[in-house]
């Protein structure tokens, strides 16, 4: 990668090394890598191992507009429980990848991706509640075409605790994009 960085002169390097710096960390803060630091760091520094959790789910993406036949995704969230610093709060990278294409309208394959940084407050009962606001960047994929979009998923839903591991069924609405219908456990 040349970032043209041979071709500058002391005085422009400062001005032009600045931006380039902070186009970079923009890009690595705001995009998944961001995220995947962060929550690495945060697990890194957390005063006990059993905060952080695996949560693993698999589900069908009703693509807006868009589905014959919806895809089947399966996201895997890696997180930190915030209950050190706030009661029932956590946060988690999320990665959510098509492991069976749908069926476009017109034909043709269909996928949905995304990747998100979720605020997820969870109620202390064996039988629970969920709620979960996010930052995601997701693509849709018909017919070889992308279309990528960033903005918020919001999400909920209900589980149960058994032992050491949560089941839970949830429902995430990207956007107005896509809704991801999901079984999920953390573990």
């Amino acid at each position: 990668m040349n970032f043209g960085l041979a071709r500058l002169k002391p005085k422009a390097f400062t001005s032009r090394g600045i931006a380039l710096i902070g186009a970079l960390t923009d890009h690595c803060f705001t995009g998944l890598l961001g995220s995947v630091i962060f929550l690495a760091t945060l697990s890194i520094a957390a005063p006990a191992a059993a905060d952080a959790f695996t949560y693993v789910k698999l589900g069908g993406v009703n693509v807006e507009g868009s589905s014959k036949d919806n895809p089947l995704n399966l996201a895997l969230n890696f997180g930190y429980e915030l209950d050190s610093y706030v009661a029932d709060l956590s946060i988690a990278a999320e990665i959510n990848r098509t492991v069976d294409d749908g069926e476009a309208n017109r034909g043709g394959g269909l996928e949905f991706e995304s990747n998100g940084l979720y605020l997820i407050y969870k109620s202390t009962r064996s039988l629970f509640a969920v709620a979960r606001i996010g930052l995601v960047e997701n693509k849709i994929i018909k017919r070889g075409n992308t279309e990528r979009s960033d903005g918020f998923a919001l999400g909920g839903g209900i589980g149960v605790v058994i032992g050491r591991t949560r089941l839970q069924l949830e429902l995430t609405s990207y956007t107005g994009h896509a809704k991801f219908f999901t079984l999920g456990l953390q573990f």
